[in-house]
């Protein structure tokens, strides 16, 4: 099997190949060109869809008069069922708008190849089943299982893409191979699995992305399938919506009824990595508003979960199976004001906690060392117990539960100048949530 060429930088590039004052087409233009060379694309009208087959080329649009990028796809929503083609290819391709394709195979499709896509727009794309072929990508498929290929997705903006009736990815869908996406925008793209990104399988890391009114069954913004380990670094999940997982649903289950309980397998091999990401206003209909993690090695470190809400439980996290087989790790993690109709917890599901996390009921201040009472180190019924003693103290002394002015007022662990019922179930709350 041929092996794919290595990447080589601009300055090694040989000709250039203009478009439309040299070549009518993009296809024109790269059926004329040898490896190293690049094509520029000054064009205003929409553009057809292309093919690069066994071709190593940077591919790069020139903005219109106001920045607008030259198109490729239609103005409109109409029925075009092409769109680009990368085989056995090393390519760059940078400053396009991609809009209004419908396909099997996405509006870029990359086929054993490294990619690098810079700079692009993707609006209302669409992946239809077509054959045999579930519909998956709706802007991008990516399928690359040459590992030492790291292929790229940069500074680009995805909106209302779609693989829908049991697709995959609405934006992106990545079934082998690694995959960075990095300083991407995702807004209302839609999916089964993975509303805006579905990691079938492969790797990557996502780096400043921002994920906002995506929907799907499971992940509403990211979904990680069969990868075998995701990366996510200062990405923000806002407003995000679906069944399970409402920003994120990491790892899988194939369960097997064995008498009367459920065993899973295979054995636990993936593992999600969250570094300072944000999870606010997302929405599950069932389980995990902010994120849903079963089976695997994940780790979270300085996250933030704030606001997301679950119909069952689990409003921040749900972690599935967590005593069969996975070990989730919480260090520096912040949780709090997420509602569950059915819980009072943030979190559902066993997880290691490796110290200096904020799981509360309410922000800002209200972080454990305000529901560690005696100081302790531990959250347990000890300050309960003084939590409720001293509103008991304060209303025979004072015949009120308010705080002395001037006073520390102890109990007053919302520091809302009372101490009441509020307070002593915010400690119940932490107790039952751990």
């Amino acid at each position: 099997m041929a092996s794919l060429k290595p990447f080589r930088e601009v300055d090694s590039f040989k000709q250039k190949l203009l478009v439309p004052s040299e070549y009518d087409s993009i296809q024109d233009a790269v059926d004329a060109a040898r490896d190293g060379d690049t094509i520029l694309v000054d064009q205003s009208h929409a553009l057809e869809s292309f093919m690069v087959h066994n071709k190593d080329l940077i591919i790069r649009g020139v903005p219109q008069e106001g920045g607008e990028l030259p198109l490729i796809g239609q103005y409109v929503d109409t029925d075009l069922s092409q769109g680009v083609s990368v085989y056995r290819s090393t390519l760059v391709i940078e400053g396009f708008r991609f809009a209004n394709i419908r396909s099997s195979q996405g509006a870029l499709d990359v086929d054993h190849s490294e990619v690098h896509v810079r700079n692009c727009e993707f609006i209302g794309n669409a992946a239809v089943s077509g054959g045999s072929r579930a519909a998956q990508g709706g802007a991008i498929s990516f399928n690359s299982p040459a590992k030492r290929n790291k292929s790229t997705v940069t500074g680009c903006r995805f909106e209302s893409n779609s693989a829908k009736w049991g697709g995959k990815g609405g934006a992106i869908y990545v079934q082998s191979g690694w995959l960075d996406i990095e300083e991407c925008e995702f807004a209302l793209n839609e999916a089964d699995e993975g509303g805006a990104v579905c990691y079938a399988g492969g790797q990557g890391t996502l780096a400043d992305c921002y994920f906002n009114g995506n929907g799907a069954w499971k992940g509403g913004g990211l979904r990680m399938l069969g990868a075998t380990s995701l990366q996510l670094v200062s990405c923000e999940f806002i407003g995000n919506r679906a069944d399970f997982g409402g920003g994120l649903h990491a790892g899988n289950v194939v369960r097997r009824i064995t008498g009367s309980r459920y065993t899973i397998s295979p054995p636990a091999t993936q593992s999600c990595t969250l570094r300072s990401c944000t999870f606010r206003f997302n929405t599950a209909w069932g389980e995990g508003g902010g994120a849903y993690l079963v089976q695997g090695g994940h780790y979270m470190f300085q996250c933030e979960f704030e606001s997301n809400e679950a119909s069952w439980s689990g409003p921040a996290l749900f972690i599935e199976d967590a005593y069969v087989r996975s070990t989730t790790r919480l260090h520096a993690t912040t949780m709090c004001q997420n509602f569950a109709t059915y819980s009072t917890s943030q979190i559902m599901g066993d997880y290691v906690d490796e110290g200096a996390n904020c799981i509360s009921q309410l922000c800002g201040e209200m972080c454990e060392n305000r529901l560690d009472l005696n100081g302790d180190g531990y959250i347990d019924w000890t300050d309960w117990s003084i939590c409720y003693n001293a509103m008991i103290t304060l209303l025979h002394t004072t015949g009120s539960n308010e705080c002395l002015w001037g006073d520390a007022c102890e109990g007053d662990v919302n520091d809302d100048g009372v101490i009441d019922r509020l307070d002593w179930t915010l400690i119940q709350g932490h107790i039952y949530g751990h």
